[in-house]
């Protein structure tokens, strides 16, 4: 039931699922986990960790809603994170932060198809 609500509120503050700009209004009450220390706009509250510690049991001691990523990171990839996620098993939201792109498109297409069954979008102008 709290995964349809923030499903729900996510979809009415996003242009499209897989492109948001402005961010998503994510509610304060929400385990937002950011990978690379990024938040997009508007998001105040999260728990931060490296990639190299997003497992099981991090995903299971804190049950976030979203996980937050930047496209390319220091220690990451998007492409890194979205598969980790997915075979995870991982039901949230993941974001994927980026600053403009030429083709945005074509980024949210090839993210999307490492991990078909992964709610994902990518939030511009995040970076």
């Amino acid at each position: 039931m709290m995964k349809d609500r923030l499903s729900q509120m996510c979809e009415e503050s996003c242009i499209t699922r897989f492109r948001a700009a402005p961010s998503p209004v994510i509610p304060a009450d929400r385990v937002v986990l950011s990978l690379g220390g990024k938040l997009p706009a508007g998001v105040d509250h999260a728990v931060f960790a490296a990639f190299a510690r997003l497992d099981a049991r991090l995903l299971e001691t804190l049950q976030p809603s979203i996980v937050t990523f930047p496209l390319i990171g220091a220690d990451c990839d998007a492409t890194q994170v979205v598969e980790r996620l997915a075979s995870l098993g991982f039901s949230g939201v993941a974001m994927a932060l980026a600053a403009d792109l030429p083709d945005p498109e074509m980024v949210q297409r090839e993210l999307q198809a490492l991990a078909p069954d992964l709610r994902l979008w990518l939030v511009l102008d995040a970076l």
